[in-house]
């Protein structure tokens, strides 16, 4: 008779089978075939066992080096790693744009979120990059935005939140630093 212990009722189960088979086999009455039959019934039990085991051995794919991620920019593709260390004039140059206030801004704030992205070991963190980029910094200045936060402070923002359209997210955005210049021309003021 199996001993009877506490256990999940799965394993309850395989091990009170699992005993039953091996006293069939060390049974000196039973003759070859019940032995053998008993062998091959062992022998499933134990190949359902380890591919049970075997199946969430998926390992991830590797991280992508920052220099081996190439994006489009212009006519070229300049990778994650030079994109994080060039200069805003270099950058104006490959891609053809004007070197405005406002596009020099967004990519000193887009590099600067890149650069936490990528790893000392120049691997790309992608779950750090995906929540990094839900607004796209590297979109241009929104000069009502900027307006509404450096003329009438937190009222600005709340406005800007308020006026609902395809451009809110970079005018919100824009009317909190607007309220930043605001709030540091008054501490200005002030001392």
């Amino acid at each position: 008779m199996p001993q009877k212990f506490w256990c999940q009722p799965g394993m309850l189960f395989i091990t009170t089978f699992s005993n039953r088979i091996l006293s069939d086999i060390y049974n000196s009455n039973t003759g070859c075939l019940k032995t053998i039959n008993c062998m091959r019934t062992l022998l499933v039990l134990c190949a359902i066992i380890f591919s049970l085991v075997a199946f969430p051995a998926v390992h991830p794919a590797p991280a992508p080096k920052a220099a081996d991620v190439l994006l489009p920019a212009g006519t070229t593709r300049l990778s994650l790693q030079q994109l994080a260390t060039m200069k805003y004039a270099d950058f104006a140059k490959v891609t053809g744009q004007k070197q405005g206030f406002g596009q020099h801004l967004g990519f000193w704030l887009m590099q600067k979120k890149l650069r936490r992205c990528i790893m000392a070991n120049g691997t790309v963190n992608t779950e750090k990059l995906k929540a990094a980029y839900r607004i796209d910094p590297a979109k241009p200045f929104h000069m009502g935005g900027f307006l509404l936060g450096i003329l009438l402070g937190i009222i600005g923002v709340l406005i800007a939140y308020m006026i609902n359209d395809d451009k809110k997210l970079s005018r919100t955005r824009w009317a909190w630093i607007g309220f930043a210049a605001f709030i540091a021309i008054l501490l200005l003021l002030i001392l």
